[in-house]
């Protein structure tokens, strides 16, 4: 927040400041869902409209990724690390994630996997399954390494039904888990 802070009178000196306070603001936001501050997280989350709005488009510098379909896919995550999966999978129907320049795959992984978030905290383990399985097609690396991920298949395979998640185990057996 200090450093949103120090941006504030700057922003309109380029858009790569005003993506930066966006994107401080937004993390700011995930931080502060993570520590289970809901009001604080949604305000953080409308401070970082303005940004978005006034930049129109997305912005990929300087390690700086932010603008209308950044902040949608981290309202996403803030809905997931709520654990709000209604929330996730009301706010991921807006999301398009091929909006974000082609590059950024890993953007597009995180934000499947946030949305098998959703339908896994909504108890629906093929959709959070069938949602893992796409990220994985679009970047194997990122569902293999990546915790949450982990924790999701833990969670599927503790409450597994084999005819209701075919595909389970095998997923769980690439990311090195054992089942």
């Amino acid at each position: 927040m200090a450093a949103a802070s120090g941006l504030e009178s700057r922003l309109d000196a380029s858009t790569a400041h005003l993506a930066t306070w966006g994107g401080l603001l937004v993390t700011a936001a995930v931080a502060a869902a993570r520590q289970g501050d809901g009001g604080e997280a949604w305000e953080l989350v409308g401070e970082a409209k303005v940004a978005a709005r006034r930049l129109r488009t997305d912005h990929a510098d300087l390690h700086t990724i932010f603008g209308p379909t950044s902040l949608a896919i981290q309202g996403v995550q803030v809905a997931a690390e709520l654990g709000d999966g209604r929330e996730v999978l009301r706010r991921a129907k807006s999301v398009e994630p091929t909006r974000l320049p082609s590059h950024l795959v890993e953007r597009r992984s995180h934000y499947l996997i946030d949305v098998a978030r959703g339908h896994s905290q909504r108890a629906d383990d093929p959709a959070a399954l069938a949602t893992l399985l796409e990220a994985e097609r679009l970047a194997p690396q990122e569902v293999r390494y990546n915790p949450i991920a982990s924790e999701l298949v833990m969670v599927m395979l503790k409450r597994e039904r084999r005819a209701a998640t075919p595909g389970l185990r095998d997923l769980s057996a690439r990311i090195g888990m054992v089942a």
